[in-house]
């Protein structure tokens, strides 16, 4: 997908997240470190203990998935879809390109891409490689969950 497709599908939430705020700041390098720290510790867990795992621990309880051009919303589906999957050797990696965060510190979106691999019955590793996006909002007792990916 083309960073300009990619924009142009993303630019409304993109909008009305990072303008949610009155006060203005210009730059926010720890507020950025703060999210690739976050975007790493999410890695580390789905190489540790698996996607669902992972996917399910860093979800706010209204986060929305889009996978297979299908929506999963809320916290409860995205733990049923990753329940359902068959697959147990998958690994997923992904290198944050871009961090932004809004000027008030509650909300923040990444962006870059991933690297998907999986092995079948047959031991024959397949990989995708693709672009994500994934949308942050800080939670009330100040950690960051996901609200879509």
């Amino acid at each position: 997908m083309s960073t300009t497709l990619f924009f142009k599908q993303h630019f409304w939430i993109i909008f009305l997240l990072m303008s949610s705020c009155h006060t203005i700041k210009r730059d926010n390098p720890a507020g950025k470190e703060e999210i690739l720290a976050l975007e790493h510790a999410f890695m580390e867990r789905v190489a540790e203990r698996g996607l669902g795992d992972a996917f399910v621990h860093y979800a706010d309880e209204n986060a929305v998935l889009v996978r297979n051009n299908r929506l999963i919303r809320g916290k409860k589906e995205i733990k049923e879809y990753y329940n359902q999957q068959q697959r147990q050797d998958i690994q997923l990696t992904w290198i944050p390109e871009f961090v932004e965060m809004s000027s008030c510190g509650d909300f923040a979106y990444t962006y870059g891409t991933y690297l998907y691999s999986v092995k079948d019955s047959a031991s024959q590793e397949s990989e995708m490689e693709g672009i994500f996006h994934t949308v942050w909002k800080r939670q009330e007792d100040g950690s960051w969950k996901y609200v879509y990916d």
